[in-house]
């Protein structure tokens, strides 16, 4: 029972240091903020077409063409990957798209903080992992002390004598119910 205990408790501690490192790992993008065009922006992630891009690190740089009625949004990835979307002015105004490119809103500045942040969790969950995965003492423990309990009642001279009794108690109570017990 004390093993059982024990192991239900390491295995436990460690199942939940890597559950959450599995969510660190793949955070969700959060909630809907903004949306312009095919951009469409949540609380950590940026949603272009169908490609989920993080808001750590991400750089966004606005430009308007003065001869086309065409503004263009620039995203510029921490790898240095770029994407270009485009947008008719009449569709979306010169004024949306400034204010959402431009605005406070699409500067992710507390993302990078929040990757920050996320890395140092990261580390701080594997450690724990290790250290779960290390200390494996009170398991041990338990074990030496089920081998013990097992060797001092096993050489028991007394304990053939009871599991005599134990059997002959359970014919009897066969004979008067007609159910064996375990």
């Amino acid at each position: 029972m004390a093993v059982s205990r024990a192991e239900k408790a390491y295995r436990g501690r460690i199942s939940r240091t890597e559950a959450e490192l599995r969510q660190l790992r793949a955070p969700d993008r959060g909630g809907h903020v903004d949306q312009l065009g095919q951009i469409v922006l949540h609380e950590h992630a940026l949603l272009v077409g169908g490609d989920e891009v993080p808001l750590a690190g991400l750089h966004v740089r606005f430009d308007l063409a003065r001869s086309t009625h065409v503004s263009y949004v620039y995203l510029s990835r921490p790898d240095g990957r770029e994407r270009m979307e485009r947008f008719a002015r009449t569709i979306f105004p010169k004024t949306q798209c400034v204010s959402s490119a431009c605005g406070s809103r699409m500067r992710p500045q507390q993302p990078n903080q929040l990757q920050a942040l996320r890395d140092g969790d990261l580390r701080k969950l594997e450690a724990e992992r290790r250290e779960a995965r290390r200390e494996t003492e009170p398991v041990q423990t338990a074990r030496e002390l089920l081998d013990e309990t097992r060797a001092r009642h096993g050489s028991d001279p007394r304990l053939p004598k009871a599991r005599a009794a134990l059997e002959d108690a359970r014919d009897v109570w066969q004979e008067l119910t007609g159910r064996r017990p375990l």
